[in-house]
C-alpha cells in the first residue's frame, strides 16, 4: 500500500509558506486602512493552521519523495493552493461565489491573467495587490524550476 504522508507533509509546508505570503497584503491593508484587514487575518490564520496541521500530523512518516509523489504533489498544489488564495477575495466580497473566487486565484497563480471581476478600480488597494501578487508568486515557481534544472548556472554561465 502506498503512503501519501510525505506528499501531505510537503503540501502542508507549501500551505504554511503561502499563508505567510498573505502577510504582505495584510500589512498593506493595515497601513492604508482600506477595510480588508479582517479578510487577510482570517485567510492567513486558516491557511497557516491547515498547513501546520498537515505537516504536524505527517512529520513522523518520513521518507524521500519518489517521482510519482512529485507528480501528486504538483497536482495537489495546483488544486489546493488556489482554494486558500481565494479566501481573502471571498471574505472581503461575500457576494463573490466560490467558483469565481477560485477562478481568480487559479488564474493568478497560473499567471493566466483572466478575471471575472468588474469594477477593479473600486476594490481596495490590498485586494488588487493580492490579485497581482498571486501572479508574481505563480510566476516565481516555474521560473525557479527552470533555473534549477538549467545546466547554465552549474557551468558557471550567467554570473
Amino acid at each position: 500500500m502506498r503512503s501519501y504522508f510525505p506528499v501531505i507533509g510537503a503540501l502542508g509546508l507549501v500551505l504554511m509558506l503561502f499563508g505567510l505570503v498573505m502577510a504582505f497584503p495584510l500589512a498593506v491593508s493595515y497601513f492604508l486602512d482600506d477595510g480588508a484587514i479582517a479578510s487577510y487575518d482570517e485567510a492567513l490564520l486558516v491557511t497557516f493552521i491547515c498547513g501546520l496541521l498537515a505537516w504536524v500530523t505527517t512529520r513522523h512518516q518520513r521518507r524521500d519523495l519518489r517521482i510519482h509523489d512529485g507528480f501528486l504533489l504538483v497536482a495537489a498544489t495546483w488544486i489546493v493552493v488556489p482554494i486558500f488564495g481565494a479566501m481573502p477575495l471571498m471574505l472581503y466580497m461575500p457576494a463573490l461565489s466560490f467558483t469565481d473566487a477560485y477562478f481568480e486565484a487559479a488564474s493568478g497563480l497560473t499567471t493566466t491573467g483572466a478575471t471575472v471581476l468588474t469594477g477593479l478600480e473600486y476594490l481596495p488597494t490590498s485586494i488588487n495587490l493580492w490579485r497581482t501578487f498571486m501572479h508574481w508568486v505563480g510566476g516565481m515557481g516555474p521560473r525557479r524550476c527552470v533555473r534549477n534544472a538549467s545546466p547554465a548556472p552549474r557551468a558557471g554561465c550567467g554570473r
